[in-house]
């Protein structure tokens, strides 16, 4: 359904629809594309968070998302540099190259683990693999460990059902500074990193193409967490 595709890969308009159904899981977040905007929504939001980071709106894996972490001198000397960090000053600097740009979410980061869930709805079972994202390149994760969070699963089953998703999804959480899980986004597809899924016992692209074909399941895999 295009309706609903396109409230998933918009995360502005994704996350308030997750907000009718599970707000506790939404981050706090403000949508700007401004440099106004964006001076007030930090105003506001760091008061009431430690750490914030920005991600646009749509966008692919990794591509735009920064945190906001400012830095001294000892700092310049003694950490590694994180392409992923950048100043208050450097962002504004950045974003004031055009009186506009698109979409930005500025949200609280979240600096618990994070954790993805591929599910598939299977004859009236919900299937699916919560995982540990332990080791992350270029917005995919390379090494991580398949971990029961039935929180997770819970969350994930609910959202599939309501942006009425048929076949493979990939949910993706981080928890908060309160072990709150909260939801980073939704991907209606297979995930990238399907062989740790396989080597925890569930083959999901078989399980999609005998959905697809119609083929029954003699049995529902035994995942090992």
């Amino acid at each position: 359904n295009t309706h609903e595709l396109s409230d998933i890969f918009g995360k502005e308009n994704f996350l308030h629809c997750v907000r009718k159904i599970c707000p506790e899981i939404v981050p706090d977040f403000l949508a700007v594309s401004s440099c106004k905007d964006f001076e007030k929504a930090y105003c506001i939001l760091s008061k009431k968070h430690s750490a914030l980071c920005v991600k646009p709106s749509r966008a692919h894996g990794s591509r735009g998302f920064r945190v906001i972490r400012d830095s001294n001198l000892k700092d310049f000397f003694s950490r590694k540099p994180n392409a992923r960090e950048i100043s208050y000053e450097s962002l504004l600097l950045l974003l004031g190259q055009e009186e506009e740009f698109p979409t930005l979410l500025l949200m609280e980061y979240m600096p618990g683990d994070e954790y993805s869930v591929d599910c598939i709805d299977i004859e009236k079972s919900f299937v699916a693999v919560s995982r540990r994202r332990d080791v992350i390149k270029d917005g995919i994760c390379a090494a991580g460990e398949a971990i029961e969070k039935k929180d997770l699963i819970l969350y994930s089953k609910a959202l599939y059902d309501h942006f009425k998703i048929e076949y493979n999804a990939n949910f993706q959480f981080r928890y908060d500074k309160n072990n709150q899980a909260k939801i980073v986004e939704l991907n209606p597809r297979f995930s990238g990193t399907m062989e740790l899924c396989r080597g925890a016992g569930v083959d999901f692209a078989s399980l999609a193409m005998n959905k697809f074909l119609n083929i029954p399941e003699k049995d529902l895999p035994q995942i090992h967490w």
